[in-house]
């Protein structure tokens, strides 16, 4: 791999990956052919390059890659398609989104650049609507090139969980680039991450602003960079305009994931952290976050005036209508069933419950790559109390573990794509497990258990949910 036309994903998968969007675009129309094959040459050659870079890439990790970004670009031609031919009129900058968060980002979008046919709009997606009007004043006002942006932010994911699984992986050149793999690989099997990128939602930018904050955390941790810090506050701006209460979790993140044995290299991580908590804390008092009980009555309802009907999860809602209302400690006894339940859902026999999203949201339910991954977790986690994995992994995976359940203690667990954000928090231990558990006896036997408690759990929600 001297140059990057011996690198084979680039060398064969580029002109490949020419040749499939472009059927794809023309299988689909809707947005601009001409843009979006563009559009994945050139995000793809400056991912693959950027994975190539990389100390511990690998071919196979290249071709993950290439993969991943394959089924992106198909998924955008499908959704595209569907909001602009089907329900549209074929004017790809005015889709038909029948979702409130896309129809409030894009008309948002719009807004900023000066359309007179569209109308501002406030919650849900007022602030990500302003960052994809950024997006399309420089890139052009295509609905394309925003879900462009989104499946570009989720290819940066999947190279940025390779390498903190890497790092924190421990273990020589060639264990960094099995676990790098591995955790490629798994991030890019997760089917509703995957499909929540194609699709116009700050899910997925959001997964992608955590990564970005990890990945330079372990860079600070090594030595003091302006480098990382300016990835930081790239990262932070992006949550600025995407889910502002996230400030609190780089903070957090950032302190973790610092060398607490060398005094001085903790300055700058500080400093770091306490500007996001203050940056948080000024958000606070200026009023611009509403809490969750604004928008949630005591039925488990939506207070907004704006019709909603998303289909999904009524029984499980209509039956704990009293959870926002309960007390502490009945929210709490609750925790493990709503973190379950959270993990659970999309349910992969509903696919027909996204389709205000897009149609390529189906792919959300196939599930079951996602309850492979938490096996994987399950074991990593129970096999600490007998050896302990590297330390700085640990670290990742308890923030990873501590926000998800944050998460679905605040929801109730119904929201379930609250968690991808988490993505690369909790798939390098995953891959952990993966690489370095997967011959044992004990391990076989788990998943054995995993399994039919799975198929248990499944057919119940099945019964429940029929």
């Amino acid at each position: 791999m001297n140059s990057p036309t011996a690198y084979s994903p680039l060398r064969f998968g580029l002109p490949a990956g020419i040749c499939l969007t472009g059927m794809s675009a023309l299988l689909w129309p809707g947005s601009s052919a001409a843009t979006l094959v563009i559009g994945w040459a050139l995000v793809y050659t400056a991912l693959a390059l950027l994975h190539r870079s990389r100390p511990w890439s690998s071919t196979t990790g290249g071709w993950v890659l290439w993969g991943a970004s394959i089924v992106l670009w198909t998924g955008i031609c499908i959704n595209c398609n569907y909001f602009i031919i089907v329900l549209g009129n074929g004017d790809s900058s005015a889709p038909v989104l029948m979702n409130i968060d896309a129809w409030s980002a894009w008309n948002n979008a719009l807004f900023d650049n000066g359309r007179t046919d569209v109308m501002a709009c406030g919650w849900p997606a007022q602030d990500y609507g302003h960052l994809i009007g950024a997006v399309v004043r420089v890139f052009g006002q295509d609905f394309g090139i925003a879900l462009m942006f989104n499946s570009f932010c989720a290819l940066l994911t999947i190279v940025l969980a390779g390498d903190i699984a890497a790092r924190c992986g421990g273990g020589d050149a060639r264990h960094s680039r099995d676990i790098a793999v591995a955790a490629m690989a798994i991030s890019a099997a997760m089917c509703y991450f995957m499909a929540s990128a194609t699709v116009l939602i700050k899910d997925c930018p959001l997964a992608c602003a955590v990564a970005i904050t990890a990945a330079a955390s372990l860079r600070l941790r090594d030595k003091a960079s302006l480098g990382a810090v300016a990835a930081i506050v790239i990262a932070a701006i992006g949550v600025y305009f995407m889910r502002k209460n996230y400030f609190p979790v780089l903070a957090v993140l950032i302190l973790c994931l610092s060398d607490w044995r060398r005094r001085r290299s903790l300055v700058l991580p500080a400093l770091v952290s306490f500007a996001l908590l203050a940056a948080w804390a000024n958000v606070q008092l200026l009023g611009e976050i509403a809490p969750v009980s604004f928008y949630v009555d005591h039925g488990g309802q939506f207070t907004t005036k704006t019709p909603i009907n998303y289909g999904h999860g009524d029984d499980y809602n209509h039956n704990l209508t009293f959870y926002f209302s309960a007390p502490l400690w009945v929210r709490l006894l609750l925790l493990p069933a709503v973190t379950a339940v959270q993990f659970l859902i999309p349910l992969p026999w509903s696919f027909d419950k996204y389709l205000i999203y897009g149609p390529f949201m189906a792919v959300a339910h196939f599930s079951f790559f996602r309850y492979v991954a938490g096996c994987l977790l399950m074991y990593y986690t129970g096999r600490q109390f007998r050896d302990r994995a590297p330390r700085l992994l640990t670290l990742l995976t308890v923030c990873g573990l501590v926000f998800y359940i944050a998460s679905a203690y605040s929801y109730g667990g119904s929201v379930a794509r609250y968690g991808i954000p988490l993505i690369t928090l909790l798939t390098p231990s995953a891959a952990y497990a993966w690489v370095h558990y997967r011959r044992e006896r004990a391990f076989r036997i788990w998943c054995v258990i995993f399994a039919v408690g799975m198929s248990a759990a499944l057919t119940l929600a099945y019964v429940f949910t029929a």
